[in-house]
């Protein structure tokens, strides 16, 4: 049994699949694209992400609430 937890958000550039295999935990930053609220990262993938900053819409990324990383 560990005594720690690694944990990374999901803007690091390991794989899941890695990630799952090492028990290192990944939370998921969420973004605000044109001032719209905070969206998990998880509801689109990289592909459109990249398509939104492309064609010119403003996005931003956002630290994750004290209550969401406590659950």
């Amino acid at each position: 049994m560990n005594d720690y937890l690694i944990i990374t958000d999901s803007s690091c550039d390991l794989p899941v699949s890695l990630a799952e295999e090492l028990g290192v935990k990944v939370i998921k930053l969420e973004f605000i694209i044109e001032g719209e609220g905070a969206k998990k990262n998880d509801a689109m993938d990289e592909k459109q992400f990249y398509e939104l900053l492309r064609s010119g819409k403003m996005v931003t990324t956002s630290a994750i609430s004290m209550e969401r990383f406590i659950s």
